[in-house]
């Protein structure tokens, strides 16, 4: 009997909200349902895990680790910075193509 594969796509969209919001609904998660926590400006800075019984405000908080806005900034900077070497790089390549094809032209650089 031949085997047939069935590909399917899926989307997955955690449930977040802010503590404040998500502790006036008090909502009881699912067993091993996440929610995340977001901050003013919507962006998560922890999570918590349900189990199927207990309500939210009593689950235990998980974060993503201390200083997760500076993480993401100075991760940020970095990507900066390896943009503008990438920059500096390609401008080089450039001239080295120059040189390349103005000798295999024959003409002067």
């Amino acid at each position: 009997m031949a085997k047939h594969t069935v590909k399917a796509k899926a989307r997955y969209q955690l449930r977040g909200d802010t503590a404040a919001a998500l502790e006036a609904v008090n909502p009881t998660l699912k067993s091993k349902e996440p929610v995340l926590v977001l901050n003013e400006t919507k962006t998560a800075v922890a999570f918590k895990i349900g189990d199927g019984v207990t309500p939210y405000a009593e689950l235990p908080l998980h974060g993503f680790g201390d200083h997760f806005d500076e993480r993401i900034n100075a991760n940020a900077e970095h990507l900066d910075g390896i943009e503008q070497q990438i920059g500096e790089v390609e401008t080089a390549l450039d001239g080295i193509l120059a040189v390349q094809n103005a000798l295999i032209g024959g003409s002067s650089v």
